[in-house]
């Protein structure tokens, strides 16, 4: 389960690592150099499309194409290159941009906003429709990040990193509605903070933990499995993928570290992957 960087990529914030399966390879993003990456693991290429703004994620398109998180709402970039405005979220919050996002069972992303600083309460969770009107579901956050759903879709787990928790809440599949939210796995300051998340083939949790060198598995219960060690600090985000869904990509920040030789060729910034011996789930396309 050792880690294996595959990309050196020294990505400001890499985040948002999502399996395409038509074409077999890994969407990730670099947040705040505005880049879209794509890694082929049959050739070890990673090419990167230069977005020119800030990107939180990139989440594939049944359609075609890739749509954006971007700090002014929803984006599509289509396979030609080319990026298209599609819906505004948050115009009157200049110092927000949306950040981690991830696709339900009917085709709906769902994408949070934080504050540049990561410290005023004024950003929001938002459910983007398939026909490309944004709703705001979950108000008050500070840090959104990690979004998936336990195995049935009755659950709904999401990360605000300020709360250093995973909550949980009661979720309508067909409607789309949140309820009856809830603590459900609490970190404390030595664990690091929880960033991006995923839910495997068999219920259980995947966090990865910026500040804490590692990535942690959990019980649909909530009790503590294993860590996968990483050996670089800031490890943001993770999704299965590979033909069998049996790899685990994790990406990496190199934030405030760029200076460091060492902290480089530790990873910071990279792709990394593992085989964990767990398999994980078809990602969701947006169905817009």
């Amino acid at each position: 389960m050792i880690p294996e960087m595959v990309v050196a990529a020294g990505a400001i914030v890499g985040e948002g690592p999502v399996w395409d399966d038509q074409s077999q390879t890994l969407i990730w993003v670099d947040i705040m150099n505005g880049r879209v990456h794509r890694y082929d693991p049959a050739t070890g290429e990673d090419i990167f499309l230069d977005a020119g703004q800030h990107v939180g994620a990139a989440i594939p398109r049944d359609k075609g194409g890739l749509v954006l998180a971007t700090p002014s709402g929803f984006s599509l970039l289509s396979e030609d290159g080319t990026v298209e405005h599609k819906t505004s979220v948050e115009e009157s919050i200049s110092n927000n941009r949306m950040n981690d996002a991830k696709c339900d069972s009917n085709g709906r992303i769902w994408a949070g906003t934080m504050d540049y600083d990561g410290t005023s309460p004024s950003a929001a969770l938002y459910r983007l429709n398939t026909d490309w009107v944004a709703t705001k579901m979950v108000t008050a956050v500070t840090i959104s990040n990690g979004t998936d759903w336990n195995l049935d879709n009755s659950i709904m787990y999401y990360i605000d990193s300020i709360t250093k928790r995973v909550d949980q809440f009661d979720y309508d599949s067909q409607s789309g509605l949140v309820f009856n939210r809830r603590p459900f796995l609490e970190f404390s300051d030595a664990d690091g903070i929880p960033d991006g998340m995923t839910v495997d083939a068999e219920g259980y949790l995947w966090v990865a933990f910026f500040g804490g060198s590692r990535v942690g598995r959990y019980s649909p219960g909530g009790t503590h499995d294993f860590d996968i060690p990483l050996p670089t600090p800031q490890v943001t985000s993770l999704a299965f993928g590979g033909p069998n869904y049996s790899d685990l990509y994790i990406t990496t920040a190199a934030n405030g570290l760029l200076d460091n030789n060492k902290a480089m060729n530790q990873g910071a910034g990279a792709l990394f992957v593992c085989s964990p011996g767990q398999v994980g789930r078809k990602p969701n396309k947006f169905k817009g």
